[in-house]
């Protein structure tokens, strides 16, 4: 198997996430963008994988798909964990499919968790002041964790910006 074609690379604090995000070139077909960092931590690298075409995240994965889908619906309170433990056992359609299928769910509020889902995927990396990241040529066969519809990265670095700053509090008196 050959190396991906590398489009470019470099370290995070030259360039920050955000720029990196942008710098990605449209017209040349599915980018794998990675970004990874020494988790001080866990003393091990971990790794963030984006899937980019025409200015929009279309995949994740598989390094840092980001938080599970059954997670995000136990942290706002839509069902209990054990509720969600059920509607994900055995073989089946993915979660948030079964979980309309059950009526705890509407199709409108799945598609906003999975919005969320995909976003905090990006909006974490706006954090980061350290690492690399490297720019390839997506290999054939798609992304491990599909984003769809794709979200426009726009929309995407805006929003998590925002969410910085209100987080930040007002400046000033």
């Amino acid at each position: 198997m050959s190396e991906p074609s590398v489009l470019f690379e470099g370290a995070l604090g030259r360039m920050r996430p955000e720029d990196v995000l942008q710098s990605v070139p449209a017209g040349v077909g599915p980018v794998k963008l990675t970004f990874e960092v020494d988790d001080r931590a866990l003393l091990r690298p971990h790794a963030v994988d984006l899937w980019l075409d025409s200015g929009s995240l279309v995949g994740l994965g598989p390094g840092g798909t980001g938080l599970r889908l059954g997670d995000l619906v136990v942290a706002r309170g839509v069902m209990p964990r054990g509720e969600v433990e059920a509607a994900s056992q055995g073989e089946g359609p993915p979660l948030g499919e079964r979980l309309v299928a059950r009526g705890a769910l509407e199709p409108e509020a799945l598609d906003d968790l999975l919005w969320e889902r995909h976003a905090r995927v990006v909006w974490s990396l706006l954090a980061w002041d350290r690492g690399r990241f490297r720019a390839t040529v997506a290999p054939p066969g798609g992304p491990p964790v599909p984003v769809e519809p794709p979200l426009p990265l726009s929309g995407l670095l805006l929003d998590g910006i925002q969410r910085a700053e209100q987080a930040l509090g007002p400046l000033g008196p």
